[in-house]
């Protein structure tokens, strides 16, 4: 238990990816059941995906492990991770990936826990707790993890029962009211043949921002989860796996210090009397006068079953059930007038999967998968806003016709919006099936072929209608002129609308590998992915279509890895393009009314281009010192995009992006670290090391709007702890951020005028944390 290990990465681990990582060097023992079968084969791990990849160890097996989503990116530096708060989560790969600002649009990185597909991006961990490994796969996944993976996987496992007696327990506190526990226990409940176990978690810290307007923090962190497993082994090569989870997140989020107001908002701010607050973020103030507030609750049970079919095969059925229920409220307009004095949006998302494997050989140097994955998902969404008194007066200050009538405040009835209000409900309901199929051939003992299908059939219904309640207008000339207007552009039209889509899919990938020496294999393949097509869950209008097509995505990559040193270093290298027909991405509507523009516009971008090198470096320099180095280059672009959004504000409704980088796609992106441990005192280890994570900068937004440019931020991270030398117990002392280096982890758009929020990353801190086996 507590094992720090040196990497250890043979060659035929790296290409497959067994048990080791291409770029975290920590290795595990397998555990084996009783009769000899490895946890990894039992996981589906052992199917050969001959590509860069990366299989992260988050066991306690090292000082400084990822523990959450964020962290994970700063050993992975081809993943980005963005959540603005727990809806808006975000993850990309190779520069690709997709907001989750539209409840309508989906990820393009494919997320699974345990073998289960997540159908939201919200959906994924807060933390890693029980979390055994993480594997990354680059690229687009045509076969077995194919569902909308355009641009990659992210796969969480988590950690089996033992079928001897153990657990570990977890204590950390630090700067800013950080607070962590966690424990997990695990042991024989019937020898060798029912174990269990259970992994608790409990994350807190207090706000990282100040609403100066009411002297209070706000952004703080609240969140805990639960697991509970059983397995069960039953006759010969009969195994079954039950996992149910719980987590829960109460917090005071999400506000966002502004980054830019436009000149819509100074104009309302002006024509009121208003000091808008200073727009510099990193003082991480706000002003605001609604508590913003955000809850989730996500259930969930899994069952794997795996059973022997005849002499060789085997059969896998994976079932999955998972509910995901988001409460989420807040200061709309984001400062501190009664503009919109309520406003949010409940979500609940239910899912079932069921998926089948079939696996086994055809001859002695022919292997085969089969496979189906059928998936049922149903969300309802309600969302609304409430104005207050001064909405009228802040949305006529940015109509030049009021101004230019001699129109003041005081003439202007507060009552034609305060009061007023804006309810949309809608329901979305997706039914998908896909078949896949893989044959992996060793025609000689240096080559291997693998080729792979998938076909999928998807279908989505979607319904969406919208009311509202207008107070009754006044009969002075002045509410008579002004008030239809404002009414009009800020609650819309009631209106309902019935939508559906079918996409008939099909992906798949073709490889082969070449061992050229024990220590070298080059390979090269070909692979294609899809992200189904999708329907707008929000109410729109003028300008923007109800449903948007499939993203389609075709990869070429060849690389290779090579160990060296008497396997104490390992080199994993990859040259990639992918290119993306249809690419799904959602920006702000510029057909919408200038007084309430709207960001709600989900759109296919003709063609984007990504490209890029990989290089990924471990080494074990001795028995106490290890490290890694990870470089990548990225040069994700549109190659067709004439219908893009201009930045606002701007009289042009449409600009040419053809040609530009990708939002959100740095170009460059490195990380690096060393782990240290020596002899202390007699019985007592030191541990010292850490890491460094750097990626250039990127546009945080797709219309390219003004000071929502990403600059290059690196962030710095290191330990200093005792250990055990039985391995038994580490007290460690973590500094994130050391360096404090101020940076935006993303950009939000408060509205599609061109006010903008800023999603900052963490400020330094430091914690002391102390592990103990039990």
């Amino acid at each position: 238990m507590l094992k720090i290990k040196a990497p250890k990465c043979p060659l035929q681990v790296a290409l497959f990816g067994y048990a080791c990582s291409v770029s975290l060097a920590v290795a595990a023992e397998p555990l084996k059941l009783p009769d000899g079968e490895s946890v990894a084969r039992w996981q589906d791990l052992d199917w050969p995906s001959i590509q860069a990849r990366d299989l992260l160890f988050v066991e306690e097996t090292g000082p400084l492990p990822p523990q959450t989503a964020e962290e994970l990116t700063r050993r992975v530096p081809t993943l980005q991770f963005e959540a603005p708060s727990t809806r808006l989560t975000s993850f990309s790969i190779r520069g690709l990936g997709s907001s989750s600002f539209n409840d309508g649009l989906e990820s393009n990185v494919g997320l699974w826990v345990d073998g289960v597909y997540l159908g939201r991006q919200g959906m994924f961990p807060a933390d890693l707790a029980g979390v055994e490994r993480i594997e990354v796969l680059r690229g687009p996944q045509g076969t077995l993890y194919g569902r909308n993976s355009s641009a990659g996987v992210v796969h969480l496992i988590s950690r089996l029962p033992t079928w001897q007696p153990t657990g570990r327990a977890e204590i950390l506190v630090g700067e800013n009211g950080k607070r962590q526990q966690r424990v997990e226990l695990a042991g024989p409940l019937v020898d060798q043949v029912l174990a269990g176990s259970v992994s608790l978690y409990r994350r807190s810290a207090d706000g990282a921002l100040d609403n100066t307007l009411v002297g209070a923090e706000v952004n703080d962190e609240d969140r805990s989860g639960a697991r509970g497993q059983l397995l069960w082994l039953g006759p010969p090569g009969l195994t079954a796996r039950l996992i149910v989870e719980q987590t829960r997140q109460r917090e005071d989020c999400c506000a966002y210090p502004v980054a830019r107001y436009s000149q819509s908002a100074r104009d309302s701010a002006a024509f009121v009397g208003y000091s808008l607050p200073p727009a510099r973020p990193f003082e991480r103030n706000v002003e605001q006068d609604t508590r913003n507030q955000v809850s989730t609750r996500q259930e969930a049970v899994t069952l794997h079953i795996e059973a022997p079919v005849g002499a060789a095969s085997r059969l896998s059925s994976i079932t999955g059930w998972r509910s995901w229920d988001l409460a989420s409220r807040g200061d709309l307009d984001g400062i501190g007038l009664p503009i919109t004095r309520a406003g949010g949006v409940d979500i609940e998302h239910a899912q079932y999967s069921q998926e089948f494997r079939l696996t086994g050989p055809v001859t002695s140097n022919l292997d085969y998968l089969l496979g189906y994955h059928g998936m049922h998902q149903q969300m309802d969404r309600r969302g609304w806003v409430t104005y207050g008194s001064s909405a009228a007066d802040w949305f006529a200050g940015s109509v030049p016709l009021v101004q230019q009538l001699g129109i003041t405040p005081q003439m202007i009835d507060d009552g034609i919006l305060d009061g007023a209000e804006s309810e949309s409900q809608g329901r979305q309901t997706t039914r998908s099936h896909a078949v896949y199929a893989q044959l992996d051939w060793r025609p000689t003992e240096i080559y291997l072929v693998s080729a792979g299908l998938r076909l999928a059939d998807e279908r989505k219904h979607g319904s969406t209608h919208r009311s509202s309640r207008r107070p009754d207008l006044a009969l002075d000339p002045i509410t008579q002129l002004v008030g239809p207007a404002l009414q009009a552009a800020t609650l819309g039209q009631d209106y309902q609308r019935r939508d559906a889509v079918r996409d008939r899919l099909f992906g798949g990938h073709l490889r082969a590998t070449r061992y050229v020496s024990d220590n070298l294999a080059l390979y090269v393949g070909a692979a294609s992915a899809y992200k189904a097509g999708g329907i707008n869950a929000e109410p729109i209008g003028t300008g923007v279509s109800p449903t948007f097509d499939p993203e389609r995505a075709y990869s070429l990559e060849t690389g290779g890895s090579l160990t060296y040193a008497a396997g104490r270093g390992s080199t994993h290298f990859a040259l990639y393009q992918t290119q993306v027909h249809d690419y799904q991405a959602i920006t702000y509507n510029p057909h919408s009314s200038s007084v309430n523009p709207q960001r709600n516009n989900l759109m296919n971008v003709g063609r984007v281009r990504s490209r890029g090198v990989e290089v990924d470096n471990n080494w074990a320099f001795s028995d106490s010192l290890d490290g890694y180095l990870a470089v990548a280059w990225n040069d994700s672009r549109y190659r067709h995009f004439s219908n893009a959004p201009c930045p606002p504000p701007t009289e042009q409704l449409y600009c040419d992006q053809s040609g530009k980088q990708v939002y959100g796609a740095p170009r460059w992106s490195a990380a690096t670290g060393l782990d240290y441990r020596r002899a202390a005192w007699p019985g007592l280890d030191w541990l010292v090391g850490g890491g460094y994570s750097w990626r250039s900068g990127a546009y945080g937004t797709l219309e390219r709007g003004e000071n929502t440019y990403l600059s290059s931020r690196g962030t710095a991270d290191a330990y200093l702890g005792l250990a055990d030398a039985d391995e038994q117990w580490d007290l460690t002392l973590i500094g994130r951020n050391l360096v404090d280096k101020e940076h935006v982890a993303a950009y939000y758009a408060l509205t599609g005028a061109g006010d903008y929020g800023a999603a900052l990353g963490a400020p330094r801190s430091l914690a002391l944390r102390l592990r103990v086996g039990l």
